[in-house]
């Protein structure tokens, strides 16, 4: 008895031939990773550019999460999520090697009373950081859908 390999990709219905190895799914497989690996590489050019003083870096970052993606929607989570993470990692490396999480605590105090709430502050600039890397993910996903359809002509 013959049983199927469980690590070869379903076909979908409809779905031509890979023109590589004749196998039907394996378009689809390549492409099903393809947000987590420009989530990736957002994070990672997000960690460098940080240690620059141009936060307007972070939608290089985006965008570079975005041409990763074929479709716009995941061009900008990943450019979303790698630049968040990014400089959230930023973040916590800065609280343990510097005097910079007194900083915040006294920030948060002045601006909202309380030193326990710096993790408001965590949060904002986090949230920042995301949505910085999801405009420029957007940006970087249009360009490659721009350039996909100018090839196809």
């Amino acid at each position: 008895m013959v049983t199927a390999d469980p690590l070869e990709p379903k076909a979908t219905p409809g779905t031509p031939p890979s023109p590589s190895t004749g196998n039907p799914g394996e378009k689809n497989l390549r492409t099903k990773w393809m947000p987590l690996w420009a989530s990736l590489a957002s994070f990672g050019a997000a960690v460098l550019f940080t240690q620059t003083p141009l936060w307007q870096l972070a939608l290089v970052a985006g965008a570079i999460g975005g041409l990763l993606s074929p479709r716009m929607k995941w061009g900008a989570i990943a450019g979303c999520a790698g630049t968040a993470l990014g400089w959230f990692f930023y973040m916590g490396i800065n609280f343990l090697t510097t005097q910079s999480l007194t900083l915040l605590g006294q920030v948060a105090e002045i601006i909202f009373g309380s030193a326990s709430m710096a993790g408001v502050l965590i949060l904002l600039v986090t949230l920042i950081g995301g949505l910085l890397g999801m405009l420029g993910g957007s940006i970087g996903s249009g360009v490659y859908i721009l350039i996909s359809a100018r090839k196809t002509r």
